[in-house]
């Protein structure tokens, strides 16, 4: 059993549990699976193999992070505390295609969109799902 398919089972049978506690945020495991879910029909559609994530700790970033997996993707994660220099070493390397990052990081990355590697912020990436 890989972890999406425990997260699938829990969320069967204890769908109001919380299934993370961060700070003062929680989720429940039918909500996290939901959501990675969405999060995964939607990355999925953009036929990327290898996507870097690049975001501090936080519920959100468990999202993303299993709904790559669950795409079927690779997911490149980077510390959001990595120096420029490391970092366009690592995206290099990685062959990434796609950046997902948080807000704190956005600047720092920005410059590679010269590489014609879309970067997408996991706020607005928030809110698209949650029109879903």
């Amino acid at each position: 059993m890989n972890i999406i398919n425990h997260l699938e089972s829990n969320s069967k049978k204890y769908p109001e549990k919380n299934a993370i506690i961060f700070e003062n945020e929680k989720i429940s495991y039918k909500e996290l699976y939901d959501r990675v879910q969405n999060f995964s029909l939607s990355i999925s559609e953009l036929n990327k193999e290898v996507i870097s994530l690049i975001s501090e700790n936080s519920i959100s970033f468990i999202i993303f992070y299993l709904g790559i997996i669950r795409s079927g993707n690779i997911v490149h994660i980077v510390p959001p505390e990595i120096s420029e220099t490391n970092l366009n070493n690592q995206i290099k390397s990685s062959n990434s295609q796609l950046i997902i990052c948080s807000e704190n990081v956005f600047d720092k990355i920005l410059k590679f969109t010269k590489n014609n590697i879309p970067i997408l912020k996991i706020s607005e990436l928030e809110k698209q799902l949650e029109k879903i």
